[in-house]
């Protein structure tokens, strides 16, 4: 209980996030955010990093590059050990693609963070590349969250600067949705 007998305050998801990567990103502490699409991995990785300039990968850019080439240019990146290095994505990483990236992450003092799809849903060797990482952040999705909602519109209403404001019903409905595409989904509904 607190000292001063008001009762204690028990932190939101969301506030406890914004802690793991602030504690991540104040002691350059390697982080793998896992979760569903949605989930807002990609914006994690860029609160993580934001001002770091980061070399950037994506598991995306191997349907446009050799598997080699993209796997060359991130052993390049982390061999130059100058920049923090983020793989979005790292659930397309092939197997061999995965096990020779964590390979190059055990061997480098490197800045690094990671995303992918939820753990139980990776193979082998993409679950061990995001085990790699000294910490794992998962965000859960917003079908098991839904007490957020009003605030999270409330919040993107206010980011929009927008006097606009949903009423009970309206909010019963966003309430009653299951949210397959999750936080981008509400976005995109809010907006």
């Amino acid at each position: 209980s607190a000292k001063s007998g008001s009762p204690v305050r028990s932190r939101s998801r969301a506030e406890r996030v914004a802690t793991q990567i602030a504690d991540a990103r104040a002691h350059r502490r390697s982080l793998s955010v896992v979760g569903e699409r949605g989930t807002g991995r990609s914006t994690a990785l860029r609160q993580l990093t934001a001002d770091a300039d980061p070399v950037l990968f994506d598991g995306l850019d191997r349907l446009h590059e050799p598997e080699s080439a993209w796997l060359q240019r991130l052993v390049d990146a982390l061999e130059q050990a100058e920049r923090p290095v983020v793989i979005d994505n790292a659930h397309l990483l092939s197997p061999q693609v995965a096990r020779a990236a964590r390979t190059a992450l055990d061997r480098t003092s490197t800045w690094f963070a990671l995303s992918s799809d939820p753990v139980h849903l990776l193979s082998p060797d993409v679950s061990a590349l995001v085990d790699s990482s000294q910490v794992r952040l998962a965000l859960l999705p917003l079908r098991l969250r839904k007490h957020e909602i009003p605030a999270l519109v409330d919040a993107m209403l206010t980011t929009l600067a927008s006097p606009a404001r949903f009423t009970p019903a309206a909010l019963r409905t966003l309430l009653a949705h299951d949210w397959p595409g999750n936080d981008s989904e509400l976005r995109a509904e809010v907006t």
